[in-house]
């Protein structure tokens, strides 16, 4: 699909923008972030690993998580991306147990261990939709959830946090979405989104220099996508 105009060039730059600003604000490292030009149907992202991706007007590339990626596949029977929980489970036990090996007072209980790995789970579950939410905003001047589920444009992020969301307890989303948005809309945090989609949108990409475009990380913002935290016990960002 092509960018056909510089309304929709402008909308894409803010997805890719709000991405980034909630990917670094969980601590996650952004290592570039890119907008195709006008008319460009067959633009091509290559990431730092060597990989062609196409398909995409823009992409933020941030560092992943292999014990979540490797428990989130593609089903051609479904048609979407499937979470496999009980594999996640068993890798963070992994993980878990050889660390204990090497050093077993510094090691927590298992369902402590693997809280903290849901936190990651729940932090790229935010970033994934917070390039349609930031874009919503800013086209719309809300967000809706359904309305994001009903634009093909943002399938993808979309189809990829449900697989993540099969990780989790049920129940964990409108949380999520709720802190996001909130997120989002602080005054500090929106300036950061609106300052690097007009870079993006003047140079195209953004890599070395991505540093004073995007918030320091926090971790009581990633505890606080925990449903047992209450957005307004941790305090704003701003």
């Amino acid at each position: 699909m092509a960018i056909l105009s510089q309304e929709q060039r402008r909308a894409v730059c803010f997805h890719v923008a709000g991405r980034a600003v909630i990917h670094a604000l969980a601590g996650a490292h952004v290592y570039r972030v890119a907008v195709a030009p006008m008319h460009s149907a067959d633009w091509t992202y290559q990431t730092r690993k060597g990989s062609a991706l196409t398909g995409f007007d823009g992409y933020c590339e941030a560092s992943d998580v292999p014990q979540i990626s490797r428990s989130v596949a593609w089903s051609d029977d479904d048609e979407r991306f499937i979470g496999d929980r009980d594999e996640f489970e068993r890798i963070v036990e992994q993980s878990r147990a050889g660390l204990k090996l090497a050093s077993p007072e510094s090691v927590s209980s298992s369902e402590q261990f693997l809280e903290l790995w849901r936190g990651l789970v729940r932090a790229h579950i935010a970033a994934r939709w917070a390039g349609p939410m930031a874009q919503l905003i800013h086209v719309c001047g809300e967000f809706d959830e359904q309305s994001a589920r009903d634009d093909s444009e943002f399938e993808h992020d979309i189809s990829v946090a449900d697989g993540m969301l099969q990780l989790l307890p049920e129940g964990e989303l409108a949380h999520i979405l709720r802190r996001t948005e909130s997120s989002l809309r602080e005054p500090a945090a929106w300036r950061q989104v609106e300052t690097l989609a007009d870079a993006l949108g003047r140079l195209g990409e953004v890599g070395r220099e991505l540093g004073p475009y995007l918030p320091e990380s926090r971790v009581d913002w990633m505890r606080g996508l925990a449903p047992t935290v209450s957005a307004s016990s941790v305090t704003a960002h701003g």
